[in-house]
């Protein structure tokens, strides 16, 4: 399988809520056919591992920068509503 296939990035003193959030984000992606998140200790911030997966028509780190685009979007909406 070519890299730009699959990534893995890694992500510092985060937990299962960004993960989770991402993860959510990549499924909404019509080209990704794998998408999930290990932490070593569930309960505690730590490394978190986003692994994402394509069929190939478009690259991984593509559907990755797609899916915080559109996490950072939904979490600046959120907040500015919660201004109001």
């Amino acid at each position: 399988m070519p890299a730009s296939r699959s990534r893995v990035v890694k992500i510092d003193d985060e937990d299962h809520t960004l993960g989770s959030t991402l993860i959510t984000a990549l499924w909404t992606r019509p080209n990704v056919v794998v998408a999930q998140y290990a932490q070593e200790h569930a309960v505690e911030r730590g490394e978190l591992s986003i692994h994402c997966q394509t069929d190939g028509q478009v690259t991984a780190t593509s559907s990755l920068e797609e899916a915080v685009m559109l996490t950072k979007s939904m979490l600046t909406s959120l907040g500015d509503k919660m201004d109001q």
